[in-house]
Protein backbone atom coordinates (compact mmCIF):
# COMPACT_ATOMS: atom_id res chain seq x y z
CA UNK A 1 0.00 0.00 0.00
CA UNK A 2 2.74 2.28 0.40
CA UNK A 3 4.23 1.91 -2.42
CA UNK A 4 1.18 2.29 -4.25
CA UNK A 5 1.07 5.53 -2.62
CA UNK A 6 4.83 6.50 -3.18
CA UNK A 7 4.32 5.79 -7.60
CA UNK A 8 0.60 8.26 -7.37
CA UNK A 9 2.27 11.10 -5.43
CA UNK A 10 5.69 11.03 -7.89
CA UNK A 11 3.34 10.43 -10.95
CA UNK A 12 1.62 13.60 -9.84
CA UNK A 13 4.90 15.76 -9.52
CA UNK A 14 6.16 14.81 -12.74
CA UNK A 15 2.31 15.80 -14.12
CA UNK A 16 2.88 19.09 -12.10
CA UNK A 17 5.84 19.92 -13.58
CA UNK A 18 5.13 18.96 -16.93
CA UNK A 19 1.98 21.55 -16.66
CA UNK A 20 3.82 24.28 -15.33
CA UNK A 21 6.97 24.63 -16.96
CA UNK A 22 8.49 27.80 -17.74
CA UNK A 23 7.44 28.67 -21.18
CA UNK A 24 9.75 31.92 -23.09
CA UNK A 25 8.53 35.22 -22.62
CA UNK A 26 7.75 37.42 -25.84
CA UNK A 27 10.66 39.31 -24.16
CA UNK A 28 13.08 36.61 -24.19
CA UNK A 29 11.89 36.00 -28.40
CA UNK A 30 11.88 39.88 -29.07
CA UNK A 31 15.80 39.53 -27.63
CA UNK A 32 16.52 37.51 -30.52
CA UNK A 33 14.62 39.13 -33.08
CA UNK A 34 16.88 42.02 -32.06
CA UNK A 35 19.79 40.37 -32.76
CA UNK A 36 19.37 39.56 -36.14
CA UNK A 37 19.30 43.62 -37.32
CA UNK A 38 20.41 46.12 -34.17
CA UNK A 39 23.66 47.08 -35.90
CA UNK A 40 22.04 48.18 -39.06
CA UNK A 41 19.22 50.12 -36.88
CA UNK A 42 20.57 51.15 -34.06
CA UNK A 43 17.66 53.80 -33.43
CA UNK A 44 14.61 51.27 -33.92
CA UNK A 45 16.31 48.56 -31.51
CA UNK A 46 17.31 51.15 -28.87
CA UNK A 47 13.76 52.01 -28.77
CA UNK A 48 12.05 48.19 -28.64
CA UNK A 49 15.17 47.75 -26.06
CA UNK A 50 13.65 50.57 -24.10
CA UNK A 51 10.10 49.51 -24.12
CA UNK A 52 10.71 45.66 -22.91
CA UNK A 53 10.33 45.00 -19.24
CA UNK A 54 13.29 43.10 -18.02
CA UNK A 55 12.23 42.05 -15.19
CA UNK A 56 10.24 38.59 -17.08
CA UNK A 57 13.43 38.07 -18.08
CA UNK A 58 15.86 35.35 -16.90
CA UNK A 59 19.36 36.34 -15.66
CA UNK A 60 20.74 34.91 -18.61
CA UNK A 61 18.23 36.87 -20.81
CA UNK A 62 18.75 39.55 -18.57
CA UNK A 63 22.67 39.38 -19.14
CA UNK A 64 21.84 38.74 -22.81
CA UNK A 65 19.71 41.93 -23.29
CA UNK A 66 22.67 44.35 -21.22
CA UNK A 67 24.84 43.05 -24.20
CA UNK A 68 23.07 43.83 -27.18
CA UNK A 69 22.57 47.12 -25.69
CA UNK A 70 26.03 47.59 -24.90
CA UNK A 71 26.67 46.74 -28.91
CA UNK A 72 23.88 49.54 -29.58
CA UNK A 73 25.11 52.24 -27.74
CA UNK A 74 28.67 51.77 -29.39
CA UNK A 75 26.73 53.37 -32.70
CA UNK A 76 26.01 56.57 -30.34
CA UNK A 77 28.80 56.86 -27.77
CA UNK A 78 31.56 54.27 -27.21
CA UNK A 79 32.89 55.58 -24.00
CA UNK A 80 30.03 55.88 -21.93
CA UNK A 81 30.22 54.77 -18.63
CA UNK A 82 26.72 52.51 -19.34
CA UNK A 83 28.41 50.75 -21.78
CA UNK A 84 31.67 49.47 -19.10
CA UNK A 85 28.05 48.71 -16.70
CA UNK A 86 26.47 46.45 -19.17
CA UNK A 87 29.58 44.52 -20.18
CA UNK A 88 30.05 43.60 -16.16
CA UNK A 89 27.18 42.32 -16.71
CA UNK A 90 27.29 39.91 -19.29
CA UNK A 91 30.67 39.14 -18.21
CA UNK A 92 29.30 37.85 -14.40
CA UNK A 93 26.73 35.78 -16.87
CA UNK A 94 28.85 34.66 -19.86
CA UNK A 95 32.73 34.19 -18.45
CA UNK A 96 33.16 30.60 -17.95
CA UNK A 97 30.02 29.67 -18.92
CA UNK A 98 28.93 26.63 -20.92
CA UNK A 99 27.78 29.25 -23.62
CA UNK A 100 30.59 29.47 -25.50
CA UNK A 101 28.85 31.75 -28.59
CA UNK A 102 27.65 34.47 -25.66
CA UNK A 103 31.49 34.03 -24.17
CA UNK A 104 33.53 35.04 -27.34
CA UNK A 105 30.70 37.97 -28.05
CA UNK A 106 31.10 39.41 -24.37
CA UNK A 107 35.09 39.34 -24.69
CA UNK A 108 34.44 40.95 -28.61
CA UNK A 109 32.88 43.49 -26.48
CA UNK A 110 34.72 43.95 -23.76
CA UNK A 111 37.85 44.60 -26.48
CA UNK A 112 36.04 46.68 -28.74
CA UNK A 113 35.48 49.11 -25.14
CA UNK A 114 38.66 48.85 -24.01
CA UNK A 115 40.39 50.00 -27.58
CA UNK A 116 39.50 54.14 -27.02
CA UNK A 117 42.44 53.74 -24.53
CA UNK A 118 45.62 53.91 -25.86
CA UNK A 119 46.82 52.28 -22.12
CA UNK A 120 44.78 49.37 -22.57
CA UNK A 121 46.55 47.93 -25.98
CA UNK A 122 47.47 44.50 -23.87
CA UNK A 123 44.27 44.04 -22.54
CA UNK A 124 42.33 44.34 -25.94
CA UNK A 125 44.76 42.00 -27.53
CA UNK A 126 44.33 39.79 -24.28
CA UNK A 127 40.33 39.61 -25.10
CA UNK A 128 40.62 39.34 -28.28
CA UNK A 129 42.55 36.18 -28.15
CA UNK A 130 40.38 35.00 -25.47
CA UNK A 131 37.24 35.76 -27.65
CA UNK A 132 38.86 33.13 -30.23
CA UNK A 133 39.56 31.15 -27.90
CA UNK A 134 36.19 30.86 -27.03
CA UNK A 135 34.43 30.91 -30.80
CA UNK A 136 36.69 28.02 -31.76
CA UNK A 137 34.95 25.90 -29.34
CA UNK A 138 31.48 27.08 -29.63
CA UNK A 139 29.60 24.14 -31.32
CA UNK A 140 26.36 25.35 -30.27
CA UNK A 141 23.98 28.06 -30.32
CA UNK A 142 20.29 28.99 -28.70
CA UNK A 143 18.01 27.82 -31.78
CA UNK A 144 15.87 30.60 -31.18
CA UNK A 145 19.01 32.27 -32.54
CA UNK A 146 18.73 30.45 -35.78
CA UNK A 147 15.13 30.61 -36.19
CA UNK A 148 14.36 34.28 -35.46
CA UNK A 149 17.10 35.74 -37.59
CA UNK A 150 15.29 37.83 -40.88
CA UNK A 151 17.23 35.54 -43.77
CA UNK A 152 17.39 31.93 -43.52
CA UNK A 153 20.19 30.49 -41.80
CA UNK A 154 21.74 28.00 -39.93
CA UNK A 155 23.63 27.09 -36.66
CA UNK A 156 26.73 27.07 -37.94
CA UNK A 157 26.39 30.16 -40.22
CA UNK A 158 25.42 31.83 -36.74
CA UNK A 159 28.57 30.98 -35.16
CA UNK A 160 30.86 31.56 -38.35
CA UNK A 161 29.75 35.00 -39.01
CA UNK A 162 30.70 35.96 -35.29
CA UNK A 163 33.83 33.72 -35.84
CA UNK A 164 34.83 35.58 -38.69
CA UNK A 165 34.15 38.87 -37.36
CA UNK A 166 36.42 38.21 -34.12
CA UNK A 167 39.18 37.08 -36.95
CA UNK A 168 39.04 40.17 -38.49
CA UNK A 169 39.38 42.14 -35.45
CA UNK A 170 42.30 39.88 -33.64
CA UNK A 171 43.99 40.36 -36.90
CA UNK A 172 43.96 44.19 -36.87
CA UNK A 173 44.79 44.22 -33.41
CA UNK A 174 48.24 41.78 -34.31
CA UNK A 175 49.12 43.67 -37.08
CA UNK A 176 48.95 47.12 -34.76
CA UNK A 177 51.12 44.62 -32.18
CA UNK A 178 53.87 44.60 -34.45
CA UNK A 179 52.48 40.91 -34.86
CA UNK A 180 51.70 41.36 -38.49
CA UNK A 181 52.40 37.58 -39.76
CA UNK A 182 50.29 36.20 -37.38
CA UNK A 183 47.51 39.30 -37.97
CA UNK A 184 47.54 38.57 -41.56
CA UNK A 185 47.12 34.72 -41.46
CA UNK A 186 43.82 35.33 -39.84
CA UNK A 187 42.58 38.79 -41.85
CA UNK A 188 43.16 36.45 -45.09
CA UNK A 189 40.92 33.80 -43.05
CA UNK A 190 38.07 36.56 -43.15
CA UNK A 191 38.87 37.99 -46.19
CA UNK A 192 38.10 34.15 -47.68
CA UNK A 193 34.62 33.72 -46.04
CA UNK A 194 33.70 37.24 -46.55
CA UNK A 195 34.32 36.58 -50.16
CA UNK A 196 32.70 33.04 -50.53
CA UNK A 197 29.57 34.25 -48.65
CA UNK A 198 29.54 37.54 -50.87
CA UNK A 199 29.64 39.83 -47.65
CA UNK A 200 31.50 42.44 -50.01
CA UNK A 201 31.42 45.40 -47.44
CA UNK A 202 33.11 43.48 -44.50
CA UNK A 203 35.67 41.54 -47.32
CA UNK A 204 36.57 45.09 -48.87
CA UNK A 205 37.81 45.98 -44.95
CA UNK A 206 39.47 42.90 -45.05
CA UNK A 207 41.62 42.94 -48.09
CA UNK A 208 42.34 46.65 -47.20
CA UNK A 209 43.71 45.81 -43.81
CA UNK A 210 45.99 42.93 -45.30
CA UNK A 211 47.23 45.75 -48.01
CA UNK A 212 48.47 48.07 -45.49
CA UNK A 213 50.04 45.63 -43.38
CA UNK A 214 51.83 44.00 -46.42
CA UNK A 215 52.74 47.64 -46.92
CA UNK A 216 54.07 47.76 -43.93
CA UNK A 217 56.19 44.79 -45.09
CA UNK A 218 57.29 46.05 -48.36
CA UNK A 219 55.94 43.43 -49.63
CA UNK A 220 54.26 45.38 -52.59
CA UNK A 221 53.40 42.60 -55.26
CA UNK A 222 51.04 41.08 -52.00
CA UNK A 223 49.84 44.61 -51.12
CA UNK A 224 48.85 45.26 -54.57
CA UNK A 225 47.10 41.53 -54.73
CA UNK A 226 44.78 42.29 -51.73
CA UNK A 227 44.10 46.02 -52.83
CA UNK A 228 42.91 45.02 -56.46
CA UNK A 229 40.84 42.26 -54.65
CA UNK A 230 38.98 45.13 -52.15
CA UNK A 231 38.50 47.22 -55.20
CA UNK A 232 36.75 44.21 -56.99
CA UNK A 233 34.32 44.09 -53.58
CA UNK A 234 33.25 47.35 -53.93
CA UNK A 235 32.88 47.13 -57.44
CA UNK A 236 30.33 43.92 -56.45
CA UNK A 237 28.27 46.25 -54.56
CA UNK A 238 28.68 49.23 -56.83
CA UNK A 239 30.32 51.65 -54.01
CA UNK A 240 31.82 54.29 -55.84
CA UNK A 241 33.54 56.00 -53.02
CA UNK A 242 35.12 53.14 -51.79
CA UNK A 243 36.41 52.42 -55.69
CA UNK A 244 37.82 55.78 -55.87
CA UNK A 245 39.56 54.96 -52.78
CA UNK A 246 41.08 51.37 -53.65
CA UNK A 247 42.23 52.91 -57.05
CA UNK A 248 43.75 55.79 -54.58
CA UNK A 249 45.27 53.20 -52.58
CA UNK A 250 46.75 51.27 -55.07
CA UNK A 251 48.33 54.13 -56.03
CA UNK A 252 49.86 54.52 -52.13
CA UNK A 253 51.25 51.37 -52.99
CA UNK A 254 52.85 52.11 -56.39
CA UNK A 255 54.15 55.41 -54.63
CA UNK A 256 55.61 53.43 -52.23
CA UNK A 257 57.49 51.10 -53.81
CA UNK A 258 59.29 53.96 -55.86
CA UNK A 259 60.51 55.57 -52.44
CA UNK A 260 63.71 54.14 -52.51
CA UNK A 261 64.30 53.65 -55.58
CA UNK A 262 67.08 54.75 -58.08
CA UNK A 263 65.82 56.63 -61.44
CA UNK A 264 65.39 53.48 -63.59
CA UNK A 265 62.46 52.01 -66.41
CA UNK A 266 60.87 50.74 -63.42
CA UNK A 267 60.30 53.11 -61.53
CA UNK A 268 59.35 55.31 -63.92
CA UNK A 269 56.02 52.89 -65.02
CA UNK A 270 55.43 52.78 -61.32
CA UNK A 271 55.14 56.26 -61.30
CA UNK A 272 52.67 57.03 -64.42
CA UNK A 273 50.42 53.38 -62.79
CA UNK A 274 50.28 55.75 -59.80
CA UNK A 275 48.73 58.88 -61.52
CA UNK A 276 46.63 56.81 -63.59
CA UNK A 277 45.35 55.44 -60.94
CA UNK A 278 44.57 58.70 -58.64
CA UNK A 279 43.42 60.08 -62.14
CA UNK A 280 40.78 57.32 -62.20
CA UNK A 281 40.03 57.75 -58.64
CA UNK A 282 39.06 61.42 -59.44
CA UNK A 283 36.97 60.78 -62.31
CA UNK A 284 35.21 58.08 -60.23
CA UNK A 285 34.31 61.09 -57.84
CA UNK A 286 33.27 63.96 -60.11
CA UNK A 287 29.53 62.57 -58.99
CA UNK A 288 30.80 63.38 -55.24
CA UNK A 289 31.38 67.40 -55.43
CA UNK A 290 31.22 67.97 -51.46
CA UNK A 291 34.07 65.80 -50.96
CA UNK A 292 37.46 66.88 -50.08
CA UNK A 293 40.43 65.50 -52.72
CA UNK A 294 43.35 66.64 -51.21
CA UNK A 295 44.98 63.16 -50.44
CA UNK A 296 44.26 62.42 -54.42
CA UNK A 297 46.00 65.63 -55.25
CA UNK A 298 49.10 64.46 -52.49
CA UNK A 299 49.17 61.05 -54.84
CA UNK A 300 49.68 62.75 -57.74
CA UNK A 301 51.93 66.06 -56.74
CA UNK A 302 54.06 63.28 -54.86
CA UNK A 303 54.42 61.03 -58.47
CA UNK A 304 54.67 64.48 -60.74
CA UNK A 305 57.54 64.98 -58.07
CA UNK A 306 59.16 61.66 -58.81
CA UNK A 307 59.07 61.99 -62.55
CA UNK A 308 60.84 65.28 -62.46
CA UNK A 309 57.68 66.87 -63.48
CA UNK A 310 58.00 69.73 -61.66
CA UNK A 311 55.18 72.52 -63.17
CA UNK A 312 52.97 69.09 -63.15
CA UNK A 313 53.61 68.91 -59.34
CA UNK A 314 53.17 73.02 -58.36
CA UNK A 315 50.01 72.16 -60.48
CA UNK A 316 48.17 69.50 -57.79
CA UNK A 317 50.11 70.92 -54.92
CA UNK A 318 48.41 74.44 -55.48
CA UNK A 319 45.03 72.82 -55.60
CA UNK A 320 45.43 71.16 -52.23
CA UNK A 321 46.19 74.91 -50.67
CA UNK A 322 43.12 76.07 -52.55
CA UNK A 323 40.92 73.69 -50.13
CA UNK A 324 40.58 75.32 -46.42
CA UNK A 325 41.73 73.08 -43.49
CA UNK A 326 44.74 71.07 -45.23
CA UNK A 327 46.28 69.87 -42.15
CA UNK A 328 48.96 67.49 -43.15
CA UNK A 329 47.70 67.72 -46.98
CA UNK A 330 48.87 71.42 -46.82
CA UNK A 331 51.96 70.77 -45.14
CA UNK A 332 52.91 68.10 -47.70
CA UNK A 333 51.87 70.35 -50.57
CA UNK A 334 54.38 73.22 -49.14
CA UNK A 335 57.25 70.64 -49.61
CA UNK A 336 56.58 69.85 -52.71
CA UNK A 337 56.32 73.25 -53.80
CA UNK A 338 59.85 74.00 -52.06
CA UNK A 339 61.58 71.13 -53.83
CA UNK A 340 60.11 71.98 -57.38
CA UNK A 341 60.83 75.64 -56.98
CA UNK A 342 64.33 74.38 -55.67
CA UNK A 343 64.84 72.66 -58.48
CA UNK A 344 63.47 75.15 -61.24
CA UNK A 345 65.98 77.42 -59.72
CA UNK A 346 63.32 80.09 -58.29
CA UNK A 347 65.29 80.59 -54.86
CA UNK A 348 62.68 83.29 -53.46
CA UNK A 349 59.28 81.06 -53.82
CA UNK A 350 61.28 78.03 -52.75
CA UNK A 351 62.85 79.94 -49.82
CA UNK A 352 58.77 81.07 -48.80
CA UNK A 353 56.96 77.76 -49.40
CA UNK A 354 60.19 75.66 -46.86
CA UNK A 355 59.45 78.44 -44.58
CA UNK A 356 55.35 77.70 -44.50
CA UNK A 357 56.31 73.89 -44.51
CA UNK A 358 58.49 74.39 -41.51
CA UNK A 359 56.23 76.51 -39.31
CA UNK A 360 53.23 73.69 -40.02
CA UNK A 361 55.52 71.00 -39.31
CA UNK A 362 56.59 72.59 -35.90
CA UNK A 363 59.80 71.00 -36.03
CA UNK A 364 62.38 73.98 -36.87
CA UNK A 365 65.22 71.85 -35.32
CA UNK A 366 65.08 70.10 -38.23
CA UNK A 367 64.53 72.97 -41.23
CA UNK A 368 66.46 76.02 -39.73
CA UNK A 369 69.36 74.51 -41.60
CA UNK A 370 67.48 73.80 -44.65
CA UNK A 371 66.68 77.20 -44.62
CA UNK A 372 70.25 78.66 -43.76
CA UNK A 373 71.39 76.22 -46.68
CA UNK A 374 69.11 77.90 -49.02
CA UNK A 375 69.88 81.81 -47.93
CA UNK A 376 73.83 81.43 -47.82
CA UNK A 377 73.53 79.65 -51.29
CA UNK A 378 71.29 82.62 -52.17
CA UNK A 379 73.71 85.34 -51.04
CA UNK A 380 76.76 83.66 -52.41
CA UNK A 381 75.20 83.80 -55.74
CA UNK A 382 74.22 87.86 -54.98
CA UNK A 383 77.70 88.29 -53.89
CA UNK A 384 79.31 86.43 -57.49
CA UNK A 385 77.27 88.14 -59.91
CA UNK A 386 78.24 91.90 -58.16
CA UNK A 387 82.03 90.60 -58.10
CA UNK A 388 81.31 89.65 -61.92
CA UNK A 389 80.22 92.91 -62.99
CA UNK A 390 82.74 94.90 -60.94
CA UNK A 391 85.24 92.82 -62.23
CA UNK A 392 83.87 93.63 -65.95
CA UNK A 393 84.06 97.54 -65.34
CA UNK A 394 87.70 97.03 -64.02
CA UNK A 395 88.52 95.03 -67.49
CA UNK A 396 86.92 97.63 -69.77
CA UNK A 397 88.39 100.88 -68.58
CA UNK A 398 91.97 98.76 -68.28
CA UNK A 399 91.24 97.80 -71.85
CA UNK A 400 90.16 101.23 -73.23
CA UNK A 401 93.36 102.77 -71.74
CA UNK A 402 96.10 100.86 -72.13
CA UNK A 403 94.81 98.20 -74.75
CA UNK A 404 97.64 99.36 -77.64
CA UNK A 405 100.48 99.29 -74.82
CA UNK A 406 99.92 96.01 -73.24
CA UNK A 407 98.49 94.27 -75.93
CA UNK A 408 101.19 92.30 -76.09
CA UNK A 409 101.09 91.53 -71.91
CA UNK A 410 97.81 90.99 -72.13
CA UNK A 411 98.31 88.10 -74.64
CA UNK A 412 100.92 86.50 -72.54
CA UNK A 413 98.38 86.55 -69.38
CA UNK A 414 95.60 85.59 -71.09
CA UNK A 415 97.54 82.46 -72.67
CA UNK A 416 98.53 82.20 -69.13
CA UNK A 417 95.59 81.96 -67.43
CA UNK A 418 93.54 80.02 -70.35
CA UNK A 419 96.47 77.13 -69.57
CA UNK A 420 95.83 77.58 -65.81
CA UNK A 421 92.05 76.79 -65.90
CA UNK A 422 92.84 74.63 -68.29
CA UNK A 423 95.36 72.00 -65.95
CA UNK A 424 92.74 73.00 -63.34
CA UNK A 425 90.37 71.44 -65.45
CA UNK A 426 92.04 68.47 -66.20
CA UNK A 427 93.10 68.06 -62.51
CA UNK A 428 89.55 67.97 -61.42
CA UNK A 429 88.40 65.50 -64.29
CA UNK A 430 91.02 63.16 -63.04
CA UNK A 431 90.46 63.69 -59.15
CA UNK A 432 86.76 62.76 -60.20
CA UNK A 433 88.10 59.78 -62.44
CA UNK A 434 89.97 58.65 -59.23
CA UNK A 435 86.72 59.11 -56.65
CA UNK A 436 84.72 57.70 -59.07
CA UNK A 437 86.81 54.53 -59.36
CA UNK A 438 87.26 54.77 -55.15
CA UNK A 439 83.55 54.80 -54.98
CA UNK A 440 82.75 51.92 -57.49
CA UNK A 441 85.54 49.68 -55.82
CA UNK A 442 83.63 50.51 -52.08
CA UNK A 443 80.67 49.86 -53.49
CA UNK A 444 81.62 46.17 -55.24
CA UNK A 445 83.00 45.55 -51.86
CA UNK A 446 80.14 46.69 -49.67
CA UNK A 447 77.61 44.65 -52.15
CA UNK A 448 80.19 41.57 -51.60
CA UNK A 449 80.22 41.65 -47.94
CA UNK A 450 76.25 42.19 -47.67
CA UNK A 451 75.90 39.00 -50.17
CA UNK A 452 78.60 37.07 -47.87
CA UNK A 453 76.53 38.10 -44.27
CA UNK A 454 73.05 36.80 -46.51
CA UNK A 455 74.15 33.61 -47.58
CA UNK A 456 75.51 33.07 -44.23
CA UNK A 457 72.03 34.09 -42.91
CA UNK A 458 70.39 31.77 -44.97
CA UNK A 459 72.37 29.46 -44.69
CA UNK A 460 72.10 29.53 -40.62
CA UNK A 461 67.82 29.85 -41.35
CA UNK A 462 67.89 26.87 -43.56
CA UNK A 463 69.90 24.67 -41.30
CA UNK A 464 67.93 25.61 -37.98
CA UNK A 465 64.92 25.05 -39.63
CA UNK A 466 66.34 21.66 -40.63
CA UNK A 467 67.64 20.82 -36.73
CA UNK A 468 63.73 21.55 -35.81
CA UNK A 469 62.07 19.49 -38.42
CA UNK A 470 63.99 16.48 -36.82
CA UNK A 471 63.32 17.31 -33.58
CA UNK A 472 66.22 15.68 -31.74
CA UNK A 473 67.15 18.63 -29.04
CA UNK A 474 66.45 21.51 -31.71
CA UNK A 475 66.94 24.13 -29.15
CA UNK A 476 70.47 22.97 -28.10
CA UNK A 477 71.63 21.80 -32.23
CA UNK A 478 70.32 25.63 -33.02
CA UNK A 479 72.05 27.52 -30.72
CA UNK A 480 75.75 25.42 -31.56
CA UNK A 481 74.83 26.04 -35.82
CA UNK A 482 74.50 29.91 -34.62
CA UNK A 483 77.63 29.98 -31.86
CA UNK A 484 79.50 28.09 -35.39
CA UNK A 485 77.94 30.34 -37.88
CA UNK A 486 78.46 33.72 -35.91
CA UNK A 487 81.43 33.04 -33.01
CA UNK A 488 81.74 34.78 -30.33
CA UNK A 489 78.09 36.67 -31.15
CA UNK A 490 76.22 34.69 -28.36
CA UNK A 491 78.72 36.05 -25.67
CA UNK A 492 78.31 39.33 -27.35
CA UNK A 493 75.16 39.00 -26.96
CA UNK A 494 75.46 37.78 -23.30
CA UNK A 495 77.94 41.09 -22.69
CA UNK A 496 75.73 43.73 -23.95
CA UNK A 497 72.18 42.51 -21.84
CA UNK A 498 73.68 41.46 -18.68
CA UNK A 499 70.30 41.42 -17.37
CA UNK A 500 68.48 38.74 -19.73
CA UNK A 501 67.88 35.02 -18.75
CA UNK A 502 69.59 32.45 -20.91
CA UNK A 503 65.76 31.45 -21.76
CA UNK A 504 65.10 34.89 -22.94
CA UNK A 505 68.77 34.84 -25.04
CA UNK A 506 67.75 31.87 -26.77
CA UNK A 507 64.45 33.29 -27.56
CA UNK A 508 66.00 36.45 -29.54
CA UNK A 509 68.28 33.90 -31.54
CA UNK A 510 65.12 31.70 -32.48
CA UNK A 511 63.34 35.71 -33.31
CA UNK A 512 66.66 36.13 -35.31
CA UNK A 513 66.16 33.07 -37.00
CA UNK A 514 62.98 33.96 -37.97
CA UNK A 515 60.87 30.92 -35.90
CA UNK A 516 56.99 31.47 -35.64
CA UNK A 517 55.89 31.62 -32.34
CA UNK A 518 54.36 28.44 -32.26
CA UNK A 519 58.00 27.39 -33.27
CA UNK A 520 59.43 28.58 -30.45
CA UNK A 521 57.16 27.83 -27.70
CA UNK A 522 58.22 24.08 -28.89
CA UNK A 523 61.30 24.69 -29.28
CA UNK A 524 61.66 26.22 -25.56
CA UNK A 525 59.28 23.69 -23.69
CA UNK A 526 56.80 26.80 -23.58
CA UNK A 527 53.38 28.01 -24.16
CA UNK A 528 52.66 30.27 -26.74
CA UNK A 529 51.07 32.54 -24.84
CA UNK A 530 54.06 32.67 -22.61
CA UNK A 531 56.28 32.77 -25.91
CA UNK A 532 54.35 35.76 -27.05
CA UNK A 533 54.70 37.75 -23.11
CA UNK A 534 58.40 37.12 -23.64
CA UNK A 535 58.47 38.87 -27.25
CA UNK A 536 56.70 41.62 -25.60
CA UNK A 537 58.73 41.90 -22.49
CA UNK A 538 62.17 41.66 -24.84
CA UNK A 539 60.76 44.33 -27.55
CA UNK A 540 60.89 46.87 -24.62
CA UNK A 541 64.42 45.62 -23.09
CA UNK A 542 66.13 44.97 -26.15
CA UNK A 543 64.26 46.54 -28.60
CA UNK A 544 63.08 44.07 -31.71
CA UNK A 545 66.37 43.32 -33.40
CA UNK A 546 69.42 43.10 -30.73
CA UNK A 547 70.84 40.08 -32.43
CA UNK A 548 70.88 41.75 -35.75
CA UNK A 549 72.45 45.25 -34.48
CA UNK A 550 75.37 43.22 -32.77
CA UNK A 551 75.72 41.63 -36.28
CA UNK A 552 76.28 44.44 -38.16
Amino acid sequence: MKQASLIVLLFALAFSTCTHRQIPSPEEDMLYHLEGYCLKNPDSSLYILDTLNISVLSEKEQAHYCLLRANILFKFDSCNSEIDSLIQIAENQFIGSDDKYYEAMTYHTRAYYLEESPQTNHLVLDCRQKAKQSIDQCKHVDERLVHNTPYVTDERSIIDKLKYKIYLFLGATYVDADYTREGIELLKLSEKYYFENQVFESQGTAALMIGFAYMDEKEYDSCQLYFDRGLHAAESVDDTINMAYFHHYIAMQALGHTDKMEDCDEKTLLLHEAIEENKTALALLEAFPTLRLREFFDGLAHAYFGLHEYDSCIYYANRILEMPGGGVWEMNANNYLYKSYQALGYTEQALAYLAQYTEMQGDYGSNEKDIAEVKDNYDKQIEINQLELKHRAKYSRLYLWIALLVIGLTVVVFMTLRYRKNKRIEDLKLQEAHQQQRKAFNQQLSEAQTALKQKTFEDLKKQAKSLYDKGDQPRKSILDAFNKAYPEAYDRLKSTYPDLTEQERDLLVLNFLQFRIKEEAGILDLSENTVMKYRSDLNKKVGKSPVSDLLG
